[in-house]
């Protein structure tokens, strides 16, 4: 299982990476999650479908935090929670995008270490 500061970090270190101006809470603790699924209602299809891994909510009031859940140990490497939390962090960034061939040449992107500078700066040509 991965430490909850690891985590923090590579969150951290991709909302920077494209330009996520919003505080981040970050959890990894199945229980905290299930009490705030119960405080927010019912999930949709599409979210139930991602919880499998990590999940993330988007809040556009200056003053809510955005909120990233993690579930460590159905990660098998680094390598595959690292690929999680970029997603995560896409989804963040990238909310109007639905999970498709755009959606995930961005989680590339962030993974190869692209930085987003704006909110209207696109991808380099070798991302497309």
């Amino acid at each position: 299982m991965y430490s909850a500061s690891l985590i923090r970090e590579l969150v951290t270190h991709f909302a920077e990476a494209a330009s996520v101006s919003h505080e981040i809470n970050v959890f990894t603790d199945p229980d905290l999650f299930e009490r705030w699924k119960r405080r927010r209602g019912k999930l949709t299809p599409q979210e139930r479908e991602h919880l499998d891994k990590g999940f993330a909510i988007s809040f556009f009031r200056a003053t809510t935090p955005h909120e990233v859940y993690i579930n460590t140990p159905r990660h098998v490497s680094l390598a595959d929670l690292t690929d999680t939390v970029a997603h995560e962090v896409a989804h963040l960034r990238w909310w109007h995008l639905n999970h498709g061939r755009t959606f995930d040449r961005r989680v590339i992107a962030l993974l190869a270490g692209y930085r987003c500078g704006s909110k209207s700066e696109r991808l380099p040509d070798s991302f497309k």
